[in-house]
C-alpha cells in the first residue's frame, strides 16, 4: 500500500506534471540536454553519451526467425554506434558482451577521443578459445 501511495505522489497530479514538462520542451534539439529517440530515428545521428533502453527484442530468443534476428541485430548495431564518447549498455548488451567474452579474447585500452578526453576502446582480437 505504501508503494502505491508513493507512486501516486510521484506521478500525480499528472496534468500539472505534464504542464511543467510542456514548458520545458525546447524546439531545437541542439538546445536540449537530453534527447529521447528510437534506434530507427537515430540512424545517421550521434551524441556524446548514449544510454540504451531495455526495450530491444531479445536476439537470443529461439522463436525469432533468422530474418527477424538479423533485423534486430542490425538495429542494435545502429543504436550502439550512435555514441561518440560514452555508451551505457542495457542488460541484453551486457549479457551478450559477457557471453561473447567467454569465446573471444578482447583487449581494452584508453585512447584519446579527439576532443581532448579519453575514451575506452574495446576490440576483438578475432581469436577464439578453440583456435589458440
Amino acid at each position: 500500500m505504501n508503494q502505491a501511495i508513493r507512486l501516486l505522489d510521484d506521478f500525480f497530479p499528472l496534468p500539472q506534471k505534464l504542464a511543467i514538462m510542456r514548458r520545458q520542451v525546447v524546439t531545437h534539439e541542439k538546445d536540449a540536454q537530453v534527447t529521447v529517440s528510437t534506434a530507427h530515428r537515430s540512424k545517421g545521428l550521434e551524441w556524446p553519451v548514449v544510454m540504451l533502453s531495455e526495450d530491444f527484442t531479445d536476439i537470443t530468443d529461439p522463436l525469432l526467425s533468422e530474418d527477424e534476428r538479423q533485423d534486430e541485430t542490425n538495429l542494435l548495431y545502429v543504436a550502439v554506434t550512435r555514441a561518440r564518447r560514452t555508451l551505457v549498455l542495457n542488460e541484453l548488451m551486457r549479457w551478450l558482451s559477457d557471453e561473447g567474452g567467454k569465446n573471444r579474447e578482447t583487449t581494452h585500452e584508453t585512447v584519446p577521443s579527439g576532443n581532448g578526453e579519453s575514451a575506452d576502446r574495446h576490440e576483438e582480437t578475432g581469436k577464439t578459445s578453440e583456435s589458440e
